[in-house]
């Protein structure tokens, strides 16, 4: 089980290098947040994006999904499966942040 901790979740932003961060079970439910505002509308939308393409990637073949990416005009976000039942959810505005930010999102499995 993921700690809900507001001290967990400011590590994660340290960490990561994003400006807020969103912890949800796979299901959608928010857990915990830090620095957003609409995060049940975000953990709720991220929950269907996941399951969506989950099944999306099971019709492709191509493995299971563990991470979901966007890219918009004034930034990005990224969401990470964490353990088999948890969703993290990050965001940041710098598009040159882009590659460190994923590498580290990856580790959070193991680091967290």
């Amino acid at each position: 089980m993921i700690s809900q901790s507001p001290l967990m979740l400011e590590k994660i932003i340290e960490f990561v290098g994003s400006e807020a961060v969103i912890v949800a079970d796979i299901n959608g439910n928010l857990i915990d947040s830090a620095n957003i505002d609409f995060e049940d509308n975000i953990a709720a939308m991220t929950g269907m994006a996941f399951t969506m393409c989950k099944d999306l990637s099971e019709d492709l073949n191509i493995g299971s999904l563990e991470q979901l990416m966007a890219k918009t005009s004034d930034g990005f976000w990224v969401a990470n499966r964490i353990q088999s039942d948890h969703i993290v959810i990050a965001l940041c505005k710098d598009h040159s942040k882009l590659g460190l930010f994923l590498k580290k999102m990856n580790s959070l499995k193991t680091t967290i």
